[in-house]
């Protein structure tokens, strides 16, 4: 398949600009360029996230930490507060939102999670396939309960028992949030700022919002947006 890109486009008050283009081969990969020196911070034993399964010896760096160095290069100084026009063009439309900076950063962060090589964030690849910026609480956990039950369709299909009832969910995304506290110890290494730590406070608010809507029985809201008679 085609490589997918998002060409994401930060516009500051003072009429200055940044652009950051994220391509993704057709499994959903982050396409980067090899750097020429991995920064210490990278390093998996820096911080390195508890449920983190990659083996030291043979992986040197964080896969995710790799992925993002450009963007915490050029946002480290920066305030969280910073306010610019953010401007996503993606192959089937363009986004356009005055954000925080912080809030910006959280989209793009989300897809690096995803894509760059985490193995616990990898689950999440198939969202990126078709990534919504600036997402909403309710736009996420409808699209993340969306995502896992066609997931378990297609395990079904494979002869493998189908977790129709979304009880390893919750699982999912507690494991996706101690990855997310560990990621934010590591950026508070080397970020002077709190615009790249929040973004990925920001993106864990949203992975929390599913684990809450279990607890606050949200499927039951969500249930009523649906005339089930017309599904019979």
């Amino acid at each position: 398949m085609e490589n997918l890109k998002y060409a994401y486009k930060f516009v500051f008050p003072d009429g200055t600009s940044k652009a950051f283009d994220v391509v993704l081969d057709g499994r959903m990969n982050l396409v980067t360029e090899k750097l020429t020196v991995n920064p210490p911070w990278t390093r998996l034993t820096s911080c390195k996230c508890k449920e983190c399964p990659l083996d030291e010896k043979k992986d040197k760096y964080c896969p995710a930490a790799l992925a993002m160095v450009h963007l915490i290069d050029f946002c480290k100084d920066m305030p969280a507060s910073q306010h610019a026009r953010a401007i996503v063009e993606s192959p089937y439309r363009t986004y356009v939102k005055n954000v925080s900076l912080q809030e910006g950063l959280s989209s793009l962060v989300g897809i690096y999670m995803a894509t760059g090589g985490c193995p616990v964030f990898s689950i999440l690849k198939s969202m990126v396939r078709f990534h919504l910026p600036f997402a909403s609480m309710e736009e996420t956990g409808y699209r993340v309960f969306s995502m896992y039950l066609l997931a378990q369709y297609y395990l079904s299909k494979k002869g493998v028992v189908p977790d129709w009832k979304m009880e390893k969910l919750p699982k999912v995304y507690r494991k996706i949030s101690a990855v997310n506290s560990s990621f934010c110890e590591r950026l508070r290494t080397v970020v002077a700022s709190d615009s790249s730590v929040n973004a990925v406070i920001i993106l864990d608010a949203l992975g929390g919002f599913i684990e809450l809507s279990f607890k606050r029985n949200a499927m039951r809201d969500i249930e009523e947006w649906f005339s089930l008679d017309d599904w019979k």
